[in-house]
Protein backbone atom coordinates (compact mmCIF):
# COMPACT_ATOMS: atom_id res chain seq x y z
CA UNK A 1 0.00 0.00 0.00
CA UNK A 2 1.40 3.41 -0.95
CA UNK A 3 0.38 6.71 0.64
CA UNK A 4 0.68 10.28 -0.59
CA UNK A 5 0.06 13.59 1.18
CA UNK A 6 -2.04 16.25 -0.58
CA UNK A 7 -1.99 19.47 1.49
CA UNK A 8 -4.48 22.25 0.72
CA UNK A 9 -4.69 25.21 3.10
CA UNK A 10 -4.87 23.45 6.51
CA UNK A 11 -6.61 20.41 5.02
CA UNK A 12 -4.38 17.42 4.30
CA UNK A 13 -5.77 14.63 2.17
CA UNK A 14 -4.15 11.20 2.54
CA UNK A 15 -4.38 9.07 -0.58
CA UNK A 16 -3.85 5.31 -0.28
CA UNK A 17 -3.28 3.06 -3.29
CA UNK A 18 -3.20 -0.73 -3.23
CA UNK A 19 -2.82 -3.37 -5.93
CA UNK A 20 -4.10 -6.10 -3.62
CA UNK A 21 -7.31 -7.98 -4.40
CA UNK A 22 -8.12 -7.55 -0.68
CA UNK A 23 -7.69 -3.79 -0.82
CA UNK A 24 -11.09 -3.06 0.76
CA UNK A 25 -10.10 -5.00 3.88
CA UNK A 26 -6.72 -3.26 3.87
CA UNK A 27 -8.34 0.16 3.74
CA UNK A 28 -10.73 -0.67 6.58
CA UNK A 29 -7.73 -1.62 8.69
CA UNK A 30 -6.01 1.64 7.77
CA UNK A 31 -9.10 3.62 8.80
CA UNK A 32 -8.99 2.03 12.26
CA UNK A 33 -5.31 2.85 12.66
CA UNK A 34 -5.75 6.42 11.44
CA UNK A 35 -8.61 6.98 13.88
CA UNK A 36 -6.37 5.91 16.75
CA UNK A 37 -3.60 8.27 15.64
CA UNK A 38 -5.52 11.32 14.42
CA UNK A 39 -8.83 11.13 16.31
CA UNK A 40 -11.14 14.08 15.64
CA UNK A 41 -8.65 15.61 13.20
CA UNK A 42 -10.20 13.28 10.61
CA UNK A 43 -13.31 14.91 9.17
CA UNK A 44 -14.26 12.43 6.43
CA UNK A 45 -13.24 9.53 4.20
CA UNK A 46 -13.54 9.90 0.45
CA UNK A 47 -13.14 12.73 -2.05
CA UNK A 48 -15.54 15.30 -0.60
CA UNK A 49 -14.23 18.76 0.29
CA UNK A 50 -14.00 20.11 3.84
CA UNK A 51 -16.72 22.65 3.05
CA UNK A 52 -19.06 19.96 1.72
CA UNK A 53 -18.51 17.94 4.90
CA UNK A 54 -19.20 21.02 7.05
CA UNK A 55 -22.41 21.70 5.14
CA UNK A 56 -23.67 18.15 5.71
CA UNK A 57 -22.56 18.20 9.36
CA UNK A 58 -24.50 21.37 10.15
CA UNK A 59 -27.56 20.03 8.31
CA UNK A 60 -27.44 16.73 10.20
CA UNK A 61 -27.05 18.42 13.59
CA UNK A 62 -29.86 20.90 12.96
CA UNK A 63 -27.80 23.79 14.32
CA UNK A 64 -28.08 27.43 13.26
CA UNK A 65 -24.97 29.44 12.37
CA UNK A 66 -24.32 33.16 11.93
CA UNK A 67 -21.05 34.96 11.23
CA UNK A 68 -19.47 38.37 11.82
CA UNK A 69 -16.54 38.87 9.47
CA UNK A 70 -13.87 41.49 9.31
CA UNK A 71 -10.59 40.35 7.76
CA UNK A 72 -12.18 37.46 5.83
CA UNK A 73 -14.42 39.94 4.02
CA UNK A 74 -17.35 37.61 3.35
CA UNK A 75 -15.36 34.51 2.41
CA UNK A 76 -16.59 32.62 5.47
CA UNK A 77 -20.18 33.29 4.43
CA UNK A 78 -19.27 32.16 0.91
CA UNK A 79 -18.00 28.81 2.23
CA UNK A 80 -21.14 28.31 4.29
CA UNK A 81 -23.40 28.92 1.28
CA UNK A 82 -21.42 26.98 -1.33
CA UNK A 83 -23.82 24.02 -1.35
CA UNK A 84 -27.55 23.55 -1.66
CA UNK A 85 -29.49 23.45 1.58
CA UNK A 86 -27.36 25.96 3.46
CA UNK A 87 -30.40 28.12 4.21
CA UNK A 88 -31.45 25.39 6.64
CA UNK A 89 -28.52 26.17 8.95
CA UNK A 90 -27.04 29.53 7.91
CA UNK A 91 -29.05 32.35 9.46
CA UNK A 92 -26.94 35.18 8.06
CA UNK A 93 -23.74 37.14 8.21
CA UNK A 94 -22.44 40.65 8.77
CA UNK A 95 -19.34 41.90 6.98
CA UNK A 96 -18.18 44.44 9.59
CA UNK A 97 -14.95 45.40 7.87
CA UNK A 98 -14.50 48.88 9.30
CA UNK A 99 -14.24 49.97 12.91
CA UNK A 100 -17.39 52.07 12.48
CA UNK A 101 -19.39 49.06 11.30
CA UNK A 102 -18.21 47.06 14.29
CA UNK A 103 -19.46 49.83 16.58
CA UNK A 104 -22.64 50.84 14.74
CA UNK A 105 -23.83 47.51 13.32
CA UNK A 106 -22.50 44.95 15.79
CA UNK A 107 -22.71 47.32 18.78
CA UNK A 108 -19.14 46.64 19.86
CA UNK A 109 -18.10 49.03 22.61
CA UNK A 110 -15.91 51.88 21.36
CA UNK A 111 -14.11 51.77 24.70
CA UNK A 112 -13.36 48.06 24.23
CA UNK A 113 -11.89 48.73 20.80
CA UNK A 114 -9.81 51.66 22.10
CA UNK A 115 -8.57 49.55 25.00
CA UNK A 116 -7.92 46.22 23.24
CA UNK A 117 -7.81 47.23 19.50
CA UNK A 118 -9.96 45.62 16.81
CA UNK A 119 -7.50 42.73 16.48
CA UNK A 120 -7.94 41.15 19.88
CA UNK A 121 -9.53 38.18 21.56
CA UNK A 122 -11.98 40.41 23.40
CA UNK A 123 -13.29 42.09 20.24
CA UNK A 124 -13.53 38.74 18.42
CA UNK A 125 -15.67 37.38 21.27
CA UNK A 126 -17.86 40.50 21.31
CA UNK A 127 -18.41 40.21 17.54
CA UNK A 128 -19.37 36.52 17.79
CA UNK A 129 -21.74 37.20 20.70
CA UNK A 130 -23.39 40.07 18.88
CA UNK A 131 -24.02 38.22 15.62
CA UNK A 132 -25.30 35.17 17.51
CA UNK A 133 -27.85 37.33 19.30
CA UNK A 134 -28.85 39.34 16.24
CA UNK A 135 -29.64 36.23 14.21
CA UNK A 136 -30.83 34.11 17.14
CA UNK A 137 -28.35 31.36 16.21
CA UNK A 138 -26.90 28.43 18.10
CA UNK A 139 -23.36 29.46 17.12
CA UNK A 140 -21.86 32.84 16.38
CA UNK A 141 -18.50 32.91 14.57
CA UNK A 142 -16.22 35.90 14.09
CA UNK A 143 -12.96 36.79 12.37
CA UNK A 144 -10.82 39.89 12.91
CA UNK A 145 -7.21 40.52 12.00
CA UNK A 146 -4.64 41.63 9.46
CA UNK A 147 -4.32 39.24 6.53
CA UNK A 148 -1.79 41.44 4.72
CA UNK A 149 0.13 42.75 3.06
CA UNK A 150 -0.18 46.13 4.83
CA UNK A 151 -0.27 46.08 8.62
CA UNK A 152 1.84 47.01 11.62
CA UNK A 153 4.81 44.61 11.62
CA UNK A 154 3.89 42.94 14.90
CA UNK A 155 0.31 42.35 13.73
CA UNK A 156 0.89 41.26 10.14
CA UNK A 157 -0.83 37.90 9.69
CA UNK A 158 -2.40 37.97 13.16
CA UNK A 159 -6.03 36.83 13.10
CA UNK A 160 -8.38 36.17 15.99
CA UNK A 161 -11.35 33.85 15.47
CA UNK A 162 -14.08 33.14 17.99
CA UNK A 163 -16.97 30.72 18.28
CA UNK A 164 -19.70 31.48 20.81
CA UNK A 165 -22.51 29.12 21.79
CA UNK A 166 -24.87 28.90 24.72
CA UNK A 167 -22.38 26.69 26.57
CA UNK A 168 -18.93 27.73 25.35
CA UNK A 169 -16.72 30.56 24.18
CA UNK A 170 -13.81 29.25 22.12
CA UNK A 171 -11.10 31.44 20.60
CA UNK A 172 -7.99 30.87 18.53
CA UNK A 173 -5.23 33.21 17.45
CA UNK A 174 -3.49 32.62 14.13
CA UNK A 175 -0.12 33.91 13.03
CA UNK A 176 -0.12 33.51 9.27
CA UNK A 177 2.71 34.11 6.84
CA UNK A 178 1.14 33.52 3.46
CA UNK A 179 -0.32 35.81 0.80
CA UNK A 180 -3.58 37.65 1.48
CA UNK A 181 -5.86 35.22 -0.35
CA UNK A 182 -4.36 32.16 1.34
CA UNK A 183 -4.58 33.82 4.77
CA UNK A 184 -8.28 34.50 4.19
CA UNK A 185 -8.95 30.89 3.15
CA UNK A 186 -7.05 29.48 6.13
CA UNK A 187 -8.77 31.82 8.60
CA UNK A 188 -12.21 30.92 7.25
CA UNK A 189 -11.60 27.18 7.31
CA UNK A 190 -10.21 27.28 10.84
CA UNK A 191 -13.24 29.30 11.95
CA UNK A 192 -15.49 26.54 10.59
CA UNK A 193 -13.34 23.97 12.32
CA UNK A 194 -13.90 25.70 15.67
CA UNK A 195 -17.60 25.01 15.26
CA UNK A 196 -16.97 21.46 14.05
CA UNK A 197 -14.99 20.69 17.19
CA UNK A 198 -17.88 21.89 19.34
CA UNK A 199 -20.57 19.73 17.77
CA UNK A 200 -18.95 16.46 16.71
Amino acid sequence: ISMSYLPENIVVKLRFVSQSINCENDFESIKIDLKKILGHAIFDYGDKSFEFYINKLFLSKGCKISVAESCTGGYLSHLLTSFSGSSNFFNGGINAYSEDSKVNVLNISKNLINDKTVVSEEVAIAMAKSVKEKFNSDYGISTTGYVGPNAPNHLLGVVWIACVSKKNIITKVLKLKFDRKTNIIISSRLALNLVREQII
